[in-house]
């Protein structure tokens, strides 16, 4: 399953994919400086930006969201690509374990 992820993120990650991933990137930065803010915090009586996107996501688009969800979804997969990407020699050989019972048992 890695071998194949790793194949469609190098099938699709290029080109403007990666233009637009720095776009993006810029965008999401900005928003966390924006629900950071005190201001807006104190506004729903939130201790963090993820308690104001619950907040809004309840009371004005219409119904009870929790983001830890898609937070816990977005850290896992960040991981895992990242795995992706410092393991490239390993995941690049056509056959083999990727990781090791070792490994698994005792991470560094």
């Amino acid at each position: 399953a890695a071998r194949d992820l790793a194949g469609n993120l190098s099938l699709h990650g290029y080109g403007m994919a990666h233009y637009a991933a720095r776009e993006i990137q810029s965008q999401v930065k900005f928003m966390i400086d924006l629900l950071q803010d005190p201001e807006i915090r104190g506004c729903y009586g939130a201790k963090d930006m993820w308690q104001v996107i619950d907040q809004v996501a309840t009371y004005d688009l219409g119904g009870a969201r929790t983001s830890s969800r898609y937070r816990t979804l977005a850290t896992c997969g960040t991981i895992i690509t990242a795995w992706l990407a410092n393991n490239v020699d390993r995941v690049n050989k056509a056959t083999g374990p990727l990781l090791s019972i070792d490994q698994i048992a005792n991470p560094d």
